[in-house]
């Protein structure tokens, strides 16, 4: 699929409608389930190389790694960890890691893999916002959702608090089953493999494949692909079920990554920086994974993202035209109704997670001591105690559900 050729990319708009497969919708068999971890949190000791500090998002030292849970002690992991994330690494005390074995490892029963996240969650102060878009991500049709587990993180015998080890987003039978995976980002380096859509307006990394390269059939064939997509969406027949955008993309999986962030009005979700994409050996690009909600759910003071009310994603490039498709608002409106309907599912959800969640948060607080500090980008609200925090969150999502509601059938 990769190396298709030339001529196929050049007649690929003719051809799309007669050679794609209807994407397939996959109702969650039971919305409401969700599983809250029980017994002890997994603790995570990491020892670097030498106890030399962790100070580089872009080079490795070695370390080794220990992980206790209720099934048992694994020790003696050998890895590689560097710093991770754009803002939170630069902005929070508390720091994210990137862990990459040499051979591929099983972390608390998951599918052997080498690459890993540690989440900080620093500027989260109920530390479950990503956790609720993965839940809402879990109940979507979205193919993939990343795998977590809140764990306890020691570094160099220091306790560094409440962490989520989480699967590093890549290609992989076990992670995003595509054989391209994409990222929307502002924040693109310099030798970041990127694309150029002209009405994006930021720049789309391949993340995978990771050995790709400008003067590849396989650049040369995603990026065409893109363009056609964008091409198709701006023209003056995107709307024909036929010859237009819907034989190119994956609609439902458009939705559903729209509605998850438009209901969490994620501050980055505007197709500007941690928006993520791959196209599949169907031929089609799918939306998704989910990923980044620590500045979502109200938890934000600009862009009047605090706010409960109005909409955000809706506004952004490729979505505002999206919506201007009655075909596509419709969808929308039909799914909207299914998260509304499954909003007490959601704040059951939260409940027995900020249960769960609360004697670790506290034992955190006491190493970081962010409960009444006014963080980056934090709203200007603070409360003296988690469940005030928690309860923040729960109500935000309660109004803005019913601010949804109410002005859907606007649209």
């Amino acid at each position: 699929m990769r190396l298709i050729s030339i001529f196929l990319i050049c007649v690929w708009c003719l051809a799309a409608s007669c050679s794609k497969t209807p994407p397939k919708v996959t109702e969650p068999e039971d919305t409401d389930a969700f599983v809250i971890p029980s017994g002890k949190m997994p603790v995570i000791r990491i020892v670097t190389q030498d106890n030399a500090p962790i100070v580089s998002k872009e080079d490795y030292i070695s370390a080794s790694v220990s992980i206790e849970a209720d099934d048992g002690l694994v020790e003696g992991l050998e890895c590689n960890i560097r710093g991770r994330g754009n803002s939170s690494w630069y902005n929070a005390e508390k720091k994210s890691y990137r862990l990459k074995f040499e051979e591929k490892t099983s972390l608390l029963g998951r599918a052997k893999d080498k690459s890993w996240s540690l989440i900080a969650n620093y500027f989260d102060k109920t530390m479950m916002r990503n956790e609720l878009a993965f839940q809402m991500s879990r109940m979507s049709s979205l193919a993939y959702t990343p795998a977590t587990d809140f764990v306890e993180v020691y570094l160099n015998g220091s306790y560094e608090g409440v962490y989520v080890l989480c699967d590093h987003l890549k290609t992989g039978s076990h992670r995003v089953d595509a054989d391209y995976l994409l990222e929307i980002d502002v924040r693109a380096e310099e030798d970041d493999i990127k694309l150029t859509v002209p009405h994006l307006g930021q720049p789309v990394v391949v993340k995978d494949p990771d050995d790709i390269s400008y003067d590849g059939y396989e650049y040369l064939y995603i990026s065409r692909f893109l363009n056609s997509v964008d091409e198709l969406l701006y023209s003056d027949m995107y709307a024909s079920a036929t010859v237009g955008y819907r034989t190119l993309i994956d609609v439902d999986s458009f939705v559903d990554w729209y509605l998850i962030n438009e209901i969490s009005k994620n501050n980055d979700a505007i197709l500007y920086t941690s928006c993520y994409m791959n196209h599949s050996e169907d031929g089609l690009l799918y939306m998704g994974p989910v990923w980044d909600f620590d500045i979502a759910f109200g938890n934000v003071n600009y862009n009047d993202n605090d706010k409960p009310e109005g909409l955000w994603v809706a506004d952004a490039s490729w979505y505002s035209r999206l919506l201007e498709d009655p075909y596509f608002l419709g969808k929308v409106k039909e799914r909207f109704d299914f998260y509304y309907s499954s909003r007490n599912d959601l704040y059951r959800f939260i409940d027995a997670y900020a249960d769960y969640l609360k004697p670790y948060v506290e034992k955190n607080e006491q190493r970081w001591h962010t409960m009444d500090k006014q963080l980056w980008a934090n709203p200007d609200v603070l409360f003296d105690t988690y469940e005030e925090y928690v309860s923040f969150l729960k109500n935000w999502l309660e109004r803005r559900f019913e601010w949804m509601k109410e002005n859907y059938v606007a649209l």
